[in-house]
């Protein structure tokens, strides 16, 4: 789980929750 979170501070959580489509507004984590 470190690397996914490395991942979503890299593309600042909005990009990687949207791809993801656990939150389409934005910033959840």
């Amino acid at each position: 789980m470190e690397a996914v979170h490395a991942l979503i501070r890299r593309l600042d959580a909005p990009v990687l929750v949207d791809l993801a489509g656990l939150n389409p507004g934005g910033a959840a984590l």
